[in-house]
C-alpha cells in the first residue's frame, strides 16, 4: 500500500470561517482605494481612472495570497508492521543452572540429553537460535531483541519476512527490504515531525538489520548484569514505545526482581497501554539446594611457628533437613555439613593446573547449617612450620541433589615468611588516637613499631623499639619501612630532599601511607600547610583534593556537635580491610549502630582515579556539592596511600575494644601490600583489593625494572591471566607517561572463581603473580530459584501468559501474540523550495505593482 494523492491548501484556513476576515479586510480596502481614486482622477481620462485603481487593487490582491499561504501536500498511506519485543534477562543469576530440560521437543534425536540440561543463558539461546520460534513470530511482526538486567540493551531488530521468504535459518539475521511496504525511508525530510516521529519511533527502532551475518548469541545475551530491574525494564519499554504498535512483550527470565521499582507500577503501565506481557520462565521453581562458602578470612602474611586462623564463612540454601529446632511458632531447619582445610604449595605458575600439585588434608569440622542462608563462621588454627608461599583450599562436601558446586570451595594464599611488617607512626602531636595507636601496634607480634613524635621532648619513653629524633633522610633508613602511619604531622619539618625520599618511597618502592587529618597542622592552628607552595609534593600523596581559603576568615573548627556515622560507597562495603566483624552483613550491622565521629576535616572532594570508600554524613557540612570526604585511598606509582579524614577511630573502642585494633592490622596490611607482596628485586605487582565482583574491571599496576635495576622503559608489557574456566588471556600493560617503570591494564573477568596473574620478566626466568577472587554478588544469590508467582502475576494482570514449559511457549506464542500491524496517512511538504520561490515572486510582484502605481502617479502629477 503506497498511494499518494497531491493536493493545494492555504496554510491560514483551517475552516470556512477563516476566509470570512481576510476576505472582509481585502473588499474594504479596495472599497477605500476605489473612493479615493474617484476623487484624485477627475481630470484624468476614463482609462487612467481604472488603470491607477486596478494597479493597487492587484498589489493588494497579491499580499493577500501570501497572508494565505498557498501550499501543495502529499498524503502517503504506509503500513506499520506490528512488534513484539523478546525481552531477555541478563542478570548473572542466569548465568546459574536451568535444572530442567529445555526444547525436548525441538532438540529430540539432535543432542543428547545431558546438553539438555542448560544454564539459563544458553537454555535462552537455544530457544532463540535453534527453534521456529522467532521465525514465526516474523510471520506477523517485526520482532526486537533486547537484554535487562539494570538497565535495557536493545540488540537488533529482525524485521517481518516477506510473503515469498518465510524460510530464513533461525538465528541467523537478515534484512528483508521487501518484508514491508512501509519503511523510515518512506517518510521524507520534510514530514510532519509528530507523524514522522509516530511513524519511526527512536532511530534504534528502526535501525537495519546486519545484512546476512549471523548474530552472536553467547555476546549479546552474556549474563552479567549484578542486578535484576525486572519491573523498571517493563515500564520503560513500554514508556519509550507507546505510540508504536506494540503487539506485545515476552520475557525470558528467571523472575528473580532484586532492585529497581514495584512490579505494580510496571503492570499499571502495560494495562493503560493495553500491551499484554507473557514470560518464559527459567530455573526451578523450588529452592536450590546449595552449600556455599561465602567468604575466606585469613592473614596474608605469618611467621613461621606462630599460629594463625583461617576463617570460612559458610551460606546454605534449600537443604533437605535431618533434623528440626523448634523455636515456639518457627521452625529452623538445620543440616550438618563436613567442611575440610587443603594446603599446598602455590607454584604462581599459570601454566600448570591445580592438580599438578599434590594437596595435603590439614582439618576437617562440621557445622550446622540453616536453609535460610545465614552465615556460619568455621574457623581453622593452623601453625605453619616451613616458610614458603601456600595455597589454603577449604572445601565443603556437596549435598548429592546440589546442582551449583563450584561455590562450594575457596583457596587463599598466604605467605610464611620470618619477617616482620615494620611500621612508622609519625604524628605531629600526642593525639588521642596517637595514645591508643601506638600501644594498640606495639602489642602486635607481627608488627615492629618504631615512632616520631615531632612535638616530642628529648629522652622520652614510648612503647616502640625505636624512637627517632628525626625523620629518616637515608634511603637505608627509608625502605627498611613498610608502612609509615601520620597523625597529623608537621610537614614543614621535613626538609625537601626528605620529601623526595618519601616520595620515592612510595611511588618507586612499593610503600604504603596511612593519613590521618586533624585540626593543628592541617588546620592552620599553628599555620597549616595546606596552602604552602613548598608543600606540593606532600599534597599530590593524599588522595583528597583540600578546600583553599584564601580570605580572612578561616576555619579553625573541625568538629560537628553531634556523632555522624560513616556515608559507605558501594566500594567501601565491599572493602575487607574496613571489616568489624567476619561477615560483610555483620559488619555493616556493627558500623549501622556505631554512632560515629564528631572530628571531620573539610575536602572539595576525591582527586581523579582516587577511591571514595566513606564520606562525613553531616549535610551541613557540605562544600560544593561534596559531603567532606572520611575515608579513601589511591595508587601513589607502585604505593598506596589511604586517607582517613577523621582521627576518631579511637572512638570504636566504646563499640568493641577489638574493633580499633582490628581495623588498624587491616589497614595497614592493605596500604603495606606493595612492599611485603613483593616477590623480586625486579619489580612487583599490585592490584586494588584481592576480591572483585563479577563483570567489574580489575585494575593492575606493576613497578618494572630493568636488568640494571633503572626503571623499565619499553611501550608495553603482558600479562597472562588464567581465568576461573582454565582459559589463558593475555593482558596488555602500558607504560604510564608520569611515572617511570610502571605500567597499568585492566581485565574484566565474567565468570566466578579464582584469577591467577602471572608478569613473567624477561632474562630471569621470574614470574611475578598475584590471585584475585571474583564473586557473584549477593543479590543474585539470596534467591536463584525462579518466582513464578511473580510472573503468572504479571502477565495475568496484563493479558498474557506465564509459561514454564518451553515447548509450549515456541508452539503457543505466534499464535497468541495479536497482529497489530496498522495502516498510517503520512502528509509530507511538495518542493518546498518552490514554494519559497513563488512567495518571493509574489512579493516582487507586489512591490512592483506598488511602483509602477507611484510611478504613473507621479507621471500623471498627482499628489
Amino acid at each position: 500500500m503506497n498511494q499518494e494523492t497531491i493536493y493545494f491548501q492555504w496554510g491560514r484556513i483551517q475552516q470556512n470561517s477563516d476566509w470570512l476576515l481576510p476576505i472582509l479586510a481585502f473588499l474594504l480596502v479596495c472599497f477605500l482605494v476605489t473612493r479615493i481614486y474617484r476623487y484624485d482622477s477627475k481630470e484624468l481620462s476614463s482609462f487612467w481612472r481604472w488603470c491607477l485603481p486596478m494597479l493597487r487593487i492587484l498589489a493588494l490582491l497579491v499580499l493577500l495570497i501570501i497572508y494565505l499561504q498557498p501550499q501543495w501536500y502529499a498524503e502517503r498511506e504506509v503500513q506499520q508492521n506490528s512488534q513484539v519485543v523478546l525481552m531477555v534477562d541478563t542478570s548473572l543469576s542466569m548465568g546459574l543452572p536451568n535444572s530442567e530440560p529445555v526444547m525436548e521437543t525441538f532438540l529430540a534425536g539432535k543432542q543428547d540429553a545431558e546438553t539438555l540440561t542448560l544454564s539459563r543463558k544458553k537454555a535462552v539461546m537455544e530457544i532463540l537460535q535453534n527453534s521456529p520460534l522467532v521465525q514465526n513470530l516474523r510471520q506477523k511482526h517485526d520482532v526486537i531483541l533486547a537484554g535487562f538486567d539494570s538497565e535495557i540493551n536493545k540488540i537488533v531488530t529482525l524485521q517481518k519476512l516477506a510473503a515469498n521468504n518465510k524460510t530464513d535459518k533461525p538465528g541467523t539475521i537478515q534484512e528483508n527490504s521487501a518484508s514491508t511496504e512501509s519503511s523510515s525511508k518512506e517518510v521524507t525530510e520534510n514530514a510532519d515531525p509528530k507523524e514522522k516521529n509516530a511513524h519511526e519511533g527512536t532511530p534504534e527502532e528502526n535501525s537495519p538489520s546486519s545484512g546476512e551475518n549471523p548474530l552472536d548469541w553467547d555476546t549479546a545475551l552474556e549474563a552479567q548484569g549484578t542486578e535484576t530491574r525486572l519491573a523498571d525494564a517493563v515500564r520503560n519499554w513500554i514508556q519509550a514505545n507507546r505510540v508504536m504498535p506494540l503487539a506485545g512483550m515476552v520475557l525470558f527470565t528467571d523472575g528473580v526482581q532484586n532492585a529497581g521499582g514495584n512490579i505494580d507500577s510496571a503492570i499499571q503501565i502495560a494495562q493503560d497501554a493495553r500491551i499484554p506481557v507473557y514470560s518464559v520462565g527459567f530455573g526451578s521453581t523450588q529452592p536450590m539446594e546449595n552449600i556455599r562458602i561465602y567468604d575466606v578470612e585469613s592473614p596474608v602474611r605469618v611467621q613461621p611457628n606462630d599460629p594463625f586462623t583461617i576463617t570460612a564463612l559458610v551460606q546454605g540454601y534449600g537443604l533437605t533437613p535431618v533434623s528440626s529446632q523448634n523455636n515456639g511458632a518457627s521452625s529452623s531447619k538445620i543440616v550438618p555439613v563436613k567442611v575440610h582445610l587443603f594446603s599446598r604449595p602455590s607454584t604462581g605458575n599459570t601454566q600448570k593446573s591445580s592438580e599438578d600439585n599434590t594437596e595435603t588434608q590439614i582439618a576437617t569440622q562440621e557445622v550446622l547449617l540453616s536453609d535460610d542462608g545465614k552465615v556460619v563462621p568455621v574457623r581453622f588454627e593452623v601453625t605453619p612450620k616451613e616458610l614458603g608461599k601456600f595455597t589454603y583450599t577449604l572445601r565443603a562436601e556437596a549435598r548429592p541433589k546440589e546442582v551449583l558446586k563450584d561455590d562450594n570451595e575457596r583457596e587463599t594464599d598466604i605467605e610464611v615468611m620470618d619477617r616482620k611488617t615494620k611500621v612508622l607512626i609519625l604524628a605531629g602531636g600526642p593525639t588521642r588516637e596517637y595514645q591508643f595507636l601506638v600501644p594498640t601496634l606495639y602489642r602486635d607480634k607481627t608488627m615492629e613499631i618504631d615512632i616520631f613524635l615531632q612535638s616530642a621532648q628529648p629522652g622520652i619513653s614510648q612503647e616502640a623499639e625505636q624512637i627517632l629524633d628525626d625523620f629518616p633522610s637515608t634511603r637505608e633508613e627509608m625502605f627498611a619501612y613498610d608502612c609509615i602511619i601520620a597523625v597529623d604531622p608537621n610537614w614543614k619539618d621535613l626538609t625537601n630532599p626528605q620529601i623526595d625520599l618519601l616520595d620515592h618511597w612510595i611511588s618507586q618502592q612499593g610503600g604504603g601511607i596511612i593519613l590521618i587529618a586533624g585540626a593543628v597542622y592541617m588546620g592552620e592552628t599553628v599555620g597549616g600547610w595546606i596552602e604552602d607552595p613548598n608543600m606540593a609534593k606532600i599534597r599530590a600523596i593524599y588522595p583528597v583534593e583540600f578546600v583553599r581559603r584564601f580570605s580572612s576568615v578561616r576555619q579553625t573548627s573541625f568538629t560537628a556537635r553531634d556523632p555522624w556515622p560513616l556515608d559507605f560507597t558501594r566500594e567501601g562495603m565491599e572493602a575487607n580491610f574496613l571489616k568489624l566483624e567476619d561477615s560483610l552483613s555483620e559488619s555493616h550491622r556493627a558500623w549501622m549502630e556505631f554512632p560515629g565521629f564528631y572530628g571531620y576535616f573539610p575536602t572539595k572532594g576525591p582527586k581523579p582515579g582516587a577511591s571514595v570508600l566513606a564520606w562525613f554524613s553531616d549535610p551541613s557540612k557540605r562544600e560544593g556539592e561534596n559531603l567532606p570526604v572520611l575515608i579513601s585511598s589511591q595508587f601513589f606509582g607502585a604505593g598506596r596511600a589511604l586517607y582517613l579524614g577523621t582521627g576518631e577511630l579511637w572512638r570504636l573502642r566504646t563499640k568493641n575494644p577489638d574493633y580499633f585494633v582490628r581495623i588498624y592490622t587491616q589497614l595497614i596490611r592493605y596500604v603495606s601490600q606493595g612492599r611485603m607482596l613483593q616477590q623480586s628485586n625486579r619489580g612487583r605487582l599490585m592490584i586494588a583489593r584481592d576480591r572483585y565482583t563479577l563483570g567489574d574491571s580489575i585494575e593492575i599496576r606493576a613497578q618494572l625494572t630493568d636488568s640494571q635495576l633503572n626503571p623499565l622503559n619499553i611501550p608495553e608489557t603482558f600479562l597472562d591471566a588464567l581465568l576461573p574456566d582454565g582459559r589463558l588471556q593475555r593482558v596488555s600493560l602500558s607504560r604510564d607517561p608520569e611515572r617511570s617503570g610502571l605500567y597499568t591494564g585492566t581485565l574484566t573477568v565474567l565468570t566466578e572463581g579464582i584469577v591467577r596473574l602471572e608478569l613473567p620478566l624477561e632474562g630471569t626466568g621470574e614470574r611475578l603473580s598475584r590471585r584475585v577472587e571474583i564473586a557473584l554478588p549477593d543479590l543474585e544469590r539470596e534467591n536463584p530459584q525462579q518466582n513464578h508467582l511473580l510472573l503468572e502475576h504479571l502477565a495475568s494482570t496484563t493479558g498474557g501468559l506465564a509459561f514454564q514449559d518451553s515447548d509450549e511457549a515456541i508452539k503457543k506464542l505466534p499464535a497468541i501474540i495479536p497482529d497489530k500491524t496498522r495502516t498510517i496517512t503520512l502528509s509530507a511538504t511538495i518542493n518546498p523550495k518552490y514554494q519559497r520561490d513563488l512567495l518571493k515572486w509574489l512579493m516582487i510582484s507586489a512591490v512592483f505593482l506598488l511602483c509602477m502605481e507611484w510611478f504613473l502617479r507621479r507621471l500623471l502629477k498627482l499628489a
